[in-house]
């Protein structure tokens, strides 16, 4: 699924193969792998708070640089990257303009901003209320596509493409065998069109 990231950046991105990427919320480091495999010849930094992710993601992938930190306030300099990726992370923090600022602080101008987090308008959402996947004690804030649009431009993005993924959050076919055929599809095209989906994904690029 991280392969439609890939695509983005090849898309929207510089043409460089040296590319200075940072991953807001590593974790265990899955997407940093992914991102050591494309792009080699890049410089990759990685920030997670918890001691124990960076300490596990940091063996995984040597090549990058993980930092225990906050995200809320980066401890790196301004301008220095041509991405930065926040998957399933900005619902975390409870100023998340705050922590747009501190993206755009970072990025170079004309950089890409990567995101995606739980989508309050999905079907999911709607169907199962209290009960949704995205309703989490640490999600403390959770939005519609649009507000993150909004947040999005009043933070000084704008937004190349955006939507929602499919039904991941349903309790049927959310789950394998019936979930195989949406994850094929939503594998190919990342986001669809539409603001029902589970999760509320964008690539932006700061303006110059």
């Amino acid at each position: 699924a991280y392969h439609v990231w890939r695509r983005a950046i090849r898309r929207y991105g510089t043409k460089s193969e040296s590319l200075r990427i940072l991953e807001v919320g590593a974790g265990p480091g899955n997407f940093a792998a992914c991102l050591e495999n494309w792009f080699p010849d890049s410089k990759l930094t990685a920030l997670d708070l918890e001691a124990d992710l960076v300490r596990d993601a940091s063996a995984r992938v040597p090549s990058a640089s993980f930092i225990r930190a906050s995200s809320e306030q980066i401890p790196l300099a301004s301008t220095s990257f041509d991405v930065v990726s926040a998957l399933q992370v900005i619902e975390h923090f409870h100023r998340p303009e705050n922590f747009l600022s501190e993206v755009a602080r970072v990025l170079k101008p004309g950089g890409l901003f990567l995101v995606s987090t739980p989508n309050t308008r999905g079907i999911g959402a709607r169907l199962r209320g209290d009960a949704w996947q995205g309703i989490r004690e640490d999600h403390v804030s959770l939005r519609e596509p649009g507000a993150w649009r909004r947040a999005l431009s009043e933070s000084g993005f704008e937004c190349l493409s955006d939507g929602t993924t499919l039904f991941n959050g349903l309790p049927i076919v959310g789950r394998p065998p019936f979930s195989l055929p949406f994850l094929a599809l939503q594998s190919a095209a990342g986001w669809f069109p539409w603001e029902l989906g589970e999760s509320y994904m964008a690539v932006a690029r700061l303006k110059a």
